[in-house]
């Protein structure tokens, strides 16, 4: 039932019958996860976010899951708790190390190409965040490479304008 509705674009009656199979099945784990997708679909993150929660308490290998977390953190802005997410995959399990610091990385070279866009500090600062994880989980050049062009670019409108370099902006890139 769930999956029918999933595929006909009702996410929202989608997350309530899985709803209704956890009010059967509470230590279900993925029907957790069948919920969380539905109501991110249905733009429910925080929702979504507690539900995957809630599924991660009761299978913490659950495939997948933890990405999909993250993504929902980055979603809502909560960086920190979407590289933990991240992390936290790795610790579950190792072997996702690789795959896991590309995801920080691919989400990192997206906030730096938006930063590039609007010439935000902030955006030059959440890629600097994003890939800083990257790195810390799998140390890779690319990653270095973006976090020190971010660095760079935060204090590009400073240079620009002939202003001289203050410490606050320097210690921030």
């Amino acid at each position: 039932l769930i999956s029918d509705y999933a595929s006909d674009s009702a996410y929202g009656k989608a997350a309530e019958a899985a709803a209704q199979a956890i009010a059967k099945y509470p230590r279900n784990a993925q029907l957790y996860l069948l919920k969380a997708q539905n109501e991110r679909k249905a733009g429910q993150l925080d929702a979504a976010i507690q539900s995957l929660r809630k599924g991660l308490e009761l299978d913490p290998k659950a495939p997948g899951a933890n990405l999909l977390l993250a993504q929902m953190n980055v979603d809502t802005g909560k960086l920190d708790s979407a590289i933990a997410s991240v992390k936290a995959d790795v610790a579950a399990d190792p072997t996702n190390k690789e795959r896991d610091a590309q995801f920080l990385l691919g989400l990192g070279s997206n906030a730096y190409k938006a930063g590039v866009a609007s010439k935000k500090p902030e955006d030059f600062q959440k890629a600097i965040k994003l890939l800083q994880g990257s790195d810390e989980i799998n140390p890779s050049p690319q990653a270095k490479f973006f976090t020190a062009v971010s660095a760079c670019q935060i204090l590009a409108p400073s240079l620009q304008q002939g202003k001289s370099w203050k410490c606050p902006d320097v210690r921030a890139a």
